[in-house]
């Protein structure tokens, strides 16, 4: 079946409560979702987004759990890691690896389980976490 661009806008859906701000939710039940991410209605429904919105972030399963994130990733200018701090180096080493490995760009990491609760400055949060998620002589944008 040829893929339709004018239904596209029919499952966009605005988030309550803010400015230009949309959501496009998975409502299907697709037999395989993972060879759709590697079909042409995926193609053309990305192109369409980013075509309609300045930024398009994709929520993705874990990077090393299943390869839907790769697949994804084809599609887009790059990746944001979210990591927690009980993620190891070796395996943040490894999904940079991996990323390189498909030219993929990093644009950075997020960190979502930073512990707030000590008095620790700005500064030394900052170094908190990359001194546990940044691989050491490696440059994670290059």
């Amino acid at each position: 079946r040829p893929f339709d661009e004018s239904r596209v806008a029919l499952y966009i859906r605005s988030v309550h409560n803010t400015n230009n701000f949309f959501v496009l939710p998975n409502t299907s039940c697709l037999p395989d979702p993972s060879e759709y991410l590697y079909s042409h209605a995926f193609s053309m429904l990305i192109r369409i987004l980013k075509k309609r919105f300045d930024w398009v972030f994709i929520d993705t399963p874990p990077v090393l759990a299943v390869p839907d994130a790769m697949a994804i990733s084809s599609q887009t200018d790059g990746m944001i890691i979210t990591t927690g701090l009980e993620t190891k180096k070796q395996t943040l080493k490894k999904i940079l690896k991996q990323f390189r490995s498909y030219k993929i760009n990093v644009f950075g990491i997020i960190s979502r389980e930073m512990d707030v609760s000590r008095s620790f400055s700005s500064n030394e949060y900052i170094r908190q976490m990359f001194a546990r998620l940044m691989p050491q002589n490696e440059d994670i944008l290059t």
